[in-house]
């Protein structure tokens, strides 16, 4: 819970400041560990406009992200680990954050302990 506070604060001014949102529906961040890039996806309201609108990053790199790539990646870490679920090497990550629900939902491609590709979705609030 600490962690997902911490990234939702990160979260929600860097989507207000970077994509102009006055109200923010929905955060995303899609890691993909093979092509070391990050994307920061939003949904939410611009400001002086009175509807809904998705808009994308441009690909970051992983590695030049690395404080809020760190604490994701934790997460991740974390939630598999209390779950039973043992990583060998994550493949591709989403974390979104519905600001309107107050939950996270965490989906994890990854190679698991005997080596095999396996996808798993965690649903918590926040």
């Amino acid at each position: 819970m600490l962690i997902d506070n911490m990234i939702k604060m990160m979260l929600k001014p860097a989507m207000k400041k970077s994509f102009g949102f006055s109200e923010i529906e929905i955060g995303e961040f899609r890691a993909n560990d093979e092509r070391d890039e990050l994307i920061t996806y939003g949904e939410g309201i611009l400001k002086g406009s009175t509807e809904v609108v998705q808009i994308t990053s441009k690909p970051q790199k992983l590695s030049d992200n690395s404080e809020t790539v760190d604490l994701f990646i934790k997460r991740i870490y974390d939630e598999a680990k209390d779950k039973g679920i043992v990583i060998n090497r994550i493949i591709q990550s989403v974390l979104r954050f519905n600001f309107k629900t107050n939950k996270i939902e965490t989906v994890l491609y990854y190679i698991n302990g005997e080596n095999q590709k396996c996808k798993t979705k965690f649903e918590n609030n926040f």
